[in-house]
Parts: C-alpha cells; structure tokens; sequence
C-alpha cells in the first residue's frame, strides 16, 4: 500500500534492476482536490479520506516542521497531537510515537495484544486504553519494545495458552519488572539464566 502510495503521489528517484523507486510523497501531493478519489482507486478504501485528511491538517496546522518537532516533545503531547488527526486513534497514535518518533515508552494495543494480554498476565488493566500503562508499569521507558519482542503471534496461543505460560515463565519472559539497555541478556528477565533462556517459541 505504501509503494502505491509513493509511485502515484511520490518524487521519481530511481530505477534499480528496471525497478522504478520514488520517494515518499509531500504534504502538498495528498491535499489536492483529486487526492482522495485517486487513494481510493489505489484500494485505500476507507483510509483514503483519513490520509488526505491528515495531510490537510498538518499542512494547515502543525506544518512539517511541527510534525517533526514532536519527536522532542514528551510522549503525552506527541499522542495527544496525533490523536487530534483525522482518523488517528489511541494505536495509531502510539505505532507513530513509537516507529516515527522515538518514544520507546509508547505501547501499540490492538485486538490481538490486549487479547494475548489477558491470558498471559493477570490485570494488564482494564481496558485496552489502559493496557499501554500496565506494560510502562511493568518494563519501564523501553515498554514499546519490550513488548513488540515479547507478545507472541496471535496463533501461538491459539492451542494452548498454559503451554506458552508454562515456557515463558520458565526462561523468565513473563513478569519483567526492568529493562537494562546495558545488558546483553533479554531486556528484564527475572533471573540471569545459568544458560541462554530458550524462546518460548520453541518446540519442548
């Protein structure tokens, strides 16, 4: 969706191997008048009116320059910028913090994590709109990458979540009260294990 995105919005850069590269696509591009018909007719569907949306309310608010001035603002403000865009909910918001902006305190929450949430911790909050402060709680400033690492797919737990406890806690995923970014071990185990800690994901 995104290379669509930038071959019909964005600048021509390249070609490698007879493959043509464009750049991302200025604000300017996805305000015209035409823009969103165009998004649609690229299979955007509903989120076409949300993109240009967004563009018209950073070209004539924020500005560029603002929107990449969030990068130095606390995450609270970051978020509540975000949020106020056509379109953008609490998890969007938090993957743009997150991916775009370096707050590494931002925790996406969808269906599926507050889901797996649910069965492998006993109050990850009660809502999913509070499930990001239960995980800050638990790993600390580094939370959007502790658990971008740490929750299992969707189907892991699909057989047999005791299973997946069970191995969790046994290599010390589950339960992490730190995140020492000096460390060489998995951010915030429990214990330094005698040995590697095996994946989870792993078979026996």
């Amino acid at each position: 969706m995104i290379e669509r995105l930038c071959q019909a919005f964005g600048r021509h850069l390249c070609c490698l191997d007879s493959r043509p590269f464009h750049a991302f696509p200025p604000l300017s591009a996805l305000t015209g008048a035409d823009a969103e018909a165009r998004l649609r007719a690229l299979g955007f569907g509903y989120r076409a009116k949300f993109v240009c949306g967004s563009a018209r309310a950073i070209a004539e608010g924020l500005g560029p320059e603002g929107l990449c001035q969030l990068r130095t603002a606390p995450y609270a403000e970051a978020r509540r910028v975000l949020c106020a865009l056509p379109g953008v909910g609490a998890k969007v918001a938090d993957c743009v913090c997150l991916l775009s902006l370096d707050k590494a305190e931002a925790v996406p929450v969808d269906t599926h994590v507050w889901h797996i949430a649910r069965q492998l911790y006993p109050h990850p909050g009660v809502h999913p709109l509070s499930a990001g402060n239960f995980f800050r709680e638990l790993w600390g400033p580094r939370a959007g990458w502790a658990q971008a690492v740490s929750t299992p797919l969707p189907g892991i737990l699909a057989e047999s979540p005791a299973i997946y406890r069970r191995k969790a806690s046994r290599s010390g995923w589950l339960g992490w009260p730190d995140m020492d970014p000096a460390s060489d071990r998995m951010p915030g185990t429990l214990r330094p294990p005698s040995v590697a800690a095996p994946s989870p994901y792993q078979a026996g």
